[in-house]
């Protein structure tokens, strides 16, 4: 086993852990900040098959995402965290991968994955249902792009 396949394995492995301890310790928050707001239009997204008020249109994918969840599994919300916690996983395999490709360092990789890991304020958003998980993903996934970015058109289509 190479040493980043040890080391991705090492960060999946932690993060996981520690997204699940959180989980553990705090339990489901859907009722933390705008979380039952969220819930309310992805609940009316899925009934009147549009957004309730304008400003959802501002997290509009979180509560797509929130209302594809509980379309399948209604009332529910421990799949939407499940989701949340899986992404978070692959955002720091990508976060691993970018800071590889910038600087050469396995090492520095490791560390800043590490870092990103044991942030708690960080990762217990993968444990609510605020957009703060998906914006925090979304952006190392952006990071990623650009990391690997070579002015392909395929390129500048991923960063759309």
């Amino acid at each position: 086993m190479s040493k980043q396949s040890q080391h991705i394995l090492l960060i999946v492995t932690f993060g996981l852990i520690a997204n699940l301890t959180i989980l553990y310790l705090l339990g489901e928050r859907a009722n933390l900040y705008d979380a039952n707001g969220y819930i309310k239009g992805a609940d009316y997204l899925i009934n009147h098959g549009s957004y309730e008020d304008f400003h959802h249109v501002f997290y509009g994918l979180h509560v797509a995402i929130i209302a594809l969840g509980r379309l399948f599994f209604p009332d529910q919300i421990i799949q939407i965290i499940i989701f949340q916690i899986i992404l978070s996983l692959f955002s720091m395999v990508a976060l691993y991968q970018s800071v590889n490709k910038l600087f050469e360092n396995k090492t520095a990789a490791l560390i800043s994955c590490l870092i990103f890991i044991f942030w708690w304020d960080c990762i217990h958003w993968n444990t609510t249902l605020m957009s703060e998980s998906l914006f925090c993903s979304l952006t190392i996934f952006i990071v990623y792009i650009l990391a690997h970015f070579q002015g392909l058109k395929v390129d500048f289509v991923k960063l759309g």
